[in-house]
């Protein structure tokens, strides 16, 4: 038993030696094969059709790279209705995660975003001490279209956020305006309904839309046929705000006074809750003017505001928005004033000119110099058209209410 045992055990062993020496040589055999092939090949000969499929690709092809993958490729399109505020809480994440960490060279992150939307230098600066400055920053501007969020992305050339988030938006995208999953901030952006994870009617939000586009169709209307001058101020000061009433009233009567086809429009009047940044910005893109009127007042809540996040009137937050606008296009326009104004009410130092601006800016006070202003205003060279307004110079001297 012991001896055949020991045959069983050594006949084990030259048969499993047996078939590794077989492996080995059937695959010295077949790289010499493919050596062969090779060989003919390159010599212009014909290929063995018994031999396996050659591999697709060579090392040279692995070693290639292709060209670069294209932002507006990745860019999910999305339905102009649908607002920061819409993102999911994992859509959200995500985009915080990507954008949070510090910029490393060309690498764009969360301050390169809070520029293009509009805020300020000190309002970034503030926002540099938080420890989730993007979480932030897509629940202040929240009313935002979600489809410039994606533009700026691509102009940050993000392609890793696009692809993140491609999925998810396009399912956010198919769904009910946003409606079928629960908001990150917990709130409805049309400011009526509070999300719930349940879905809800479309036939509201379907309402709320079609009344923001009457309002801004209305505002157009309006406004049609008059050359608008938006006034930006803002002012807690009991005589600053008696200074700046006395400066619009006398604007309008003004115009009224000389039949001029201009329209003046207050900020404060101009703020629509239910729309609140698309009026702001409509307004903004169709006034061929902005007076600018400064004031310590204006300088610490507009310009160089404390808190971001703090909560703040809509009225502020439009009056933020636009002079972030201004800023923004003095930049664009190569450092050169095309169509502000700049007004200093009395008892206003001169250091509070906007940073960044010449300091030989025309700066008009008032009320000493208003008959300037309104020779400024009224016979200036419409930067729409190109064409120079009539040559009769108005002149007109102040009045007080």
């Amino acid at each position: 038993m012991s001896s055949s045992a020991t045959l069983e055990e050594a006949f084990d062993q030259t048969v499993t030696v047996t078939i590794a020496l077989e492996s080995a040589v059937h695959d010295l055999r077949e790289t010499e094969t493919h050596m062969a092939n090779a060989a003919s090949t390159s010599d212009g000969k014909a290929p063995n059709p018994n031999d396996p499929p050659p591999k697709k690709g060579t090392p040279e092809d692995m070693r290639r790279i292709g060209p670069r993958t294209h932002p507006r490729e990745v860019c999910p399109e999305v339905r102009p209705e649908l607002m920061i505020g819409h993102l999911t809480a994992q859509l959200a994440k995500v985009i915080e995660l990507r954008l949070n960490p510090p910029a490393l060279g060309t690498l764009k992150n969360w301050e390169f975003l809070c520029a293009h939307l509009g805020s300020s230098l000190d309002e970034i600066n503030n926002m540099r001490r938080s420890d989730n400055p993007t979480g932030q920053l897509l629940k202040f501007y929240k009313e935002v279209p979600l489809a410039r969020l994606l533009e700026i992305f691509c102009d940050m050339n993000r392609v890793d956020v696009l692809i993140s988030i491609q999925d998810g938006v396009k399912a956010l995208n198919d769904s009910e305006a946003g409606k079928g999953s629960k908001s990150y901030y917990g709130y409805d952006i049309d400011s009526e309904t509070v999300y719930s994870c349940s879905s809800t009617s479309s036939s509201n939000h379907t309402t709320k839309r079609e009344r923001r586009e009457l309002k801004i169709e209305k505002l157009r209307k309006e406004l049609d046929g008059f050359r608008v001058i938006l006034v930006l101020h803002h002012e807690e000061n009991e005589n600053l705000v008696a200074f700046c009433r006395m400066l619009l009233y006398n604007l309008k009567r003004s115009i009224e006074k000389c039949k001029l086809d201009y329209k003046i429009l207050d900020v404060d009047k101009c703020v629509d809750e239910e729309n609140l940044i698309s009026t702001a910005q409509e307004i903004y893109d169709n006034s061929d003017q902005i007076v600018v009127v400064l004031s310590e007042d204006y300088s610490r809540s507009v310009v160089h505001p404390g808190n971001m996040t703090e909560n703040v009137s809509a009225r502020l937050q439009v009056k933020r928005l636009l002079h972030a606008q201004t800023n923004i296009e003095y930049a664009r326009n190569g450092m050169k004033n095309e169509r502000f104004r700049i007004v200093r009410l009395q008892g206003t130092p001169d250091s509070l000119r906007p940073n960044g601006w010449a300091s030989n800016t025309l700066c008009y006070l008032f009320p000493d110099m208003f008959t300037n202003l309104c020779e400024s205003l009224f016979n200036v060279r419409n930067t729409r058209s190109g064409t120079r307004e009539s040559d009769e110079t108005v002149s007109l001297q102040s009045t007080e209410s």
